[in-house]
């Protein structure tokens, strides 16, 4: 009896073992089965709020990975995407030279490129920037690389070395590459209007190929018409003419080429020589007018504004150093520019107007 005792407990050993782990098994796999079709059931009920918390993360992850996106380029690497090339609307660069020596000065490039990117607006291709490597001591060139992220026309670059045509043929280029009808040259300084724009494409017709802004230094027109006399005056839509002189020429502070024709001859390494350096602008002009047919775009316009209307532009440096060479600049215009005239022995005229925003439609 024992041993019968014995053998059926060592037979059934086993078979206990077995049912307690198939009572087990199939426990688990029922609560597996419940809590599966529980949680379909939950993602069926709310399918549609899974994909749009789905979709949310990815658009997040897109928005990151664009805005971490290198799109600052150099003129000799930029690639050609279609939101950087210049159209029939957007047929305007805006070209300007800068470095910083202050933190206020990046603080006057953040408010420059606001103010132009408003001002040119629609009509905008892109906002070129031409560094000076040399003298930039606050890091311009990664300032302006962060700044692209939220200005995707911006574009910068830094020059080295730097003179006074280097960068101002750089960036003619690239916009010739670009495709732009005008190049527009514009000092960090000048605060830009919309109005002043307009009045600029305003007298920019197929007989012009560069106006620019009479700018505090620029000679008035009643001293034009009349150097002796005090009483002259001038009315709205009144022009004249003059020679090519320092303060009678467009300057690059604020003045508007016509790409293509501009390219024929850039600015001329003579002004560079100077001392000190620039009024690069008469030389083309006066080449220029030479080079083009009698029915092309031979003219060179002035536009003087009346009264308030003028252009801001701020030459109140912090630097006692920088007032004295803009006092310099300033009053070696006349003769710097006779130099290089004389010098490519050329000559030009300059079409000086009067614009009043009330009768633009007469001028």
């Amino acid at each position: 009896e024992v041993s019968r005792q014995g053998s059926w407990l060592g037979r059934g050993r086993p078979s206990l073992v077995r049912a307690v782990r198939f009572y087990w098994a199939r426990r688990i796999k029922r609560r597996l089965f419940l809590r599966t079709a529980i949680a379909w059931a939950w993602i069926y009920r709310n399918f549609d709020k899974i994909i749009a918390v789905s979709m949310t993360f990815l658009l997040y992850a897109l928005i990151v990975k664009l805005g971490t996106c290198d799109i600052h380029m150099k003129p000799e690497d930029a690639v050609p995407v279609s939101f950087l090339r210049c159209n029939s609307s957007r047929s305007i660069v805006v070209a300007s030279r800068f470095w910083a020596h202050t933190p206020s000065d990046l603080r006057k490039l953040d408010g420059f490129i606001r103010d132009t990117e408003e001002a040119v607006s629609h009509r905008l291709c892109v906002l070129l920037v031409a560094i000076n490597d040399a003298e930039d001591q606050h890091q311009t060139d990664a300032h302006l690389k962060d700044m692209g992220q939220a200005f995707p026309r911006l574009e910068s670059w830094s020059v080295s070395p730097w003179t006074i045509t280097t960068p101002l043929n750089a960036m003619l280029e690239r916009a010739r590459k670009l495709g732009a009808k005008y190049i527009l040259y514009l000092s960090v300084e000048v605060h830009l209007d919309e109005d002043h724009l307009n009045a600029l494409l305003h007298v920019m017709d197929d007989s012009t190929f560069v106006a620019g802004v009479a700018l505090p230094g620029h000679r008035r027109m009643e001293k034009l018409r009349s150097p002796s006399s005090q009483n002259i005056k001038v009315h709205c839509g009144d022009t004249i003419s003059s020679s090519l002189e320092g303060d009678t020429i467009p300057w690059n502070t604020l003045a508007i080429w016509r790409t293509d024709e501009l390219a024929r001859t850039g600015f001329l390494n003579d002004a560079d020589r100077q001392k000190p350096p620039g009024m690069e602008e008469a030389v083309p002009i006066a080449l220029l007018q030479q080079m083009i047919k009698a029915n092309g775009p031979r003219r060179a316009k002035l536009v003087h504004f009346e009264g308030d209307y003028q252009p801001n532009w701020n030459v109140k440096f912090e630097s006692e150093e920088r007032m004295q060479k803009q006092a310099l600049k300033m009053a070696s215009k006349r003769f710097r520019t006779t130099q290089q005239l004389t010098t490519a022995g050329v000559q030009g005229e300059v079409n000086h107007l009067l614009y009043c925003f009330n009768n633009a439609s007469k001028i």
